[in-house]
């Protein structure tokens, strides 16, 4: 494990470097905790926070971001999600960056692993745990869980998406209701069952 709070950063740009991937988009910068450890030659941020002033940064939603500063041949080889924690929030953000990920790109997703269920508010992890279900049981050859890091000195972990030629769509998840109770009983299916070590998180990418 990482031991520093600000994990994900260290684990987003390890991946860059092992990977040899040259682009990166980040939506959801905040103060810039993870973007600041991230050296790629084609590095995007997204916040909508307007005391968000960071070179590289573009002031929108990401639903904006998505509809209007991005054309549709531009391509990722890694996009980190940690926008708004909000379930269908993070599926809009899921299927928008699907679309911009280059073949054997990683999607990263935070807040899928809330420790307790006061974290499931807004203001912490949200509910995005919710869509993380729903995507386990969909999709459950692309995902996989890196635990690599703690919160408050509570294990912390992101969800990962592997690309393939497979085609997806927004309409494959409808209903996105889950319970937190739902989620600490079936941890294990959810969670610990698809951690991988780093080694082996390099091992499924094709370089």
């Amino acid at each position: 494990m990482y031991g520093t709070e600000q994990w994900k950063g260290y684990f987003i740009n390890n991946l860059i470097k092992d990977l040899n991937y040259s682009s990166y988009l980040e939506l959801g910068v905040a103060s810039g905790e993870s973007w600041n450890q991230i050296e790629c030659d084609k590095k995007v941020g997204v916040d909508n926070n307007p005391d968000v002033k960071i070179p590289g940064v573009v002031l929108s939603t990401t639903d904006q971001y998505f509809d209007f500063f991005i054309d549709e041949d531009i391509k990722y080889d890694l996009i980190y999600i940690d926008a708004y924690h909000e379930k269908n929030q993070v599926k809009k953000d899921f299927y928008n960056s699907w679309n911009h990920l280059n073949s054997n790109g990683i999607i990263v997703m935070h807040d899928v692993n809330p420790p307790t269920k006061s974290g499931t508010s807004q203001t912490a992890h949200g509910d995005c745990f919710e869509f993380w279900i729903e995507m386990v049981k969909k999709y459950p050859d692309n995902v996989a869980v890196f635990s690599g890091g703690t919160i408050c000195g509570q294990v912390d972990s992101v969800g990962l998406w592997f690309k393939t030629d497979e085609i997806i769509s927004k309409d494959d998840i409808k209903n996105i209701d889950n319970t937190y109770e739902y989620f600490i009983e079936n941890h294990v299916k959810y969670i610990k069952n698809l951690e991988l070590p780093y080694e082996k998180i390099l091992g499924r990418i094709e370089k």
